[in-house]
């Protein structure tokens, strides 16, 4: 599927909330320069200040000159007067940016992933380990944990810790 090489070219995802009501707020994929789009941002807005009544904001996607990834889900929503595209599963992805929809896939994204994308990255989401997460430095009580190293190797025994601290966040004595 193309969406695979036209996702190759994303470099970051960010999330922009808003400051008066954080509830609100933008999904923005960046991508490099590529064939497909002119775009270098391609970016979804979400008002949730309303309860039960989100309101979405698509910005338009350039696509370049027989490039549209999302022409024949577009022909075939024309043709079955459907304004969903995520009835159709050989959509493209890149249908979501024009989907009237979408708020459970960006609730994932901004409130899920970009959140946890450090935990996604390593494959500890989903462990009900903590003590495996602060063995491998993830955790912001763990200094200078050696993140090659397993549980195994990690010595801590010439570490001071401040007594009256929790035992996870207790701060090294320099």
């Amino acid at each position: 599927m193309e969406d695979a090489e036209a996702i190759s070219y994303l470099e970051d995802i960010e999330i922009e909330r808003s400051i008066e009501t954080p509830i609100n707020y933008k999904v923005m994929f960046v991508f490099g320069e590529n064939p497909y789009f002119s775009n270098n941002k391609l970016i979804k807005e979400f008002d949730l200040s309303d309860k039960g009544n989100a309101k979405v904001t698509n910005h338009k996607i350039d696509w370049k000159s027989g490039k549209d990834l999302t022409a024949t889900a577009k022909k075939e929503e024309a043709e079955n007067d459907s304004d969903d595209f995520s009835e159709n599963e050989e959509s493209s992805f890149f249908c979501w940016f024009d989907d009237e929809n979408g708020s459970e896939l960006a609730d994932l994204i901004a409130n899920d992933l970009f959140p946890n994308a450090g935990m996604y990255y390593t494959g500890a989401v989903g462990s009900d380990d903590e003590d495996e997460l602060i063995s491998f430095g993830l955790d912001s009580g763990v200094e200078n944990a050696d993140l090659d190293s397993g549980p195994e190797n990690f010595d801590d025994s010439d570490d001071e810790v401040v007594e009256d601290a929790p035992a996870t966040k207790r701060p090294k004595r320099e």
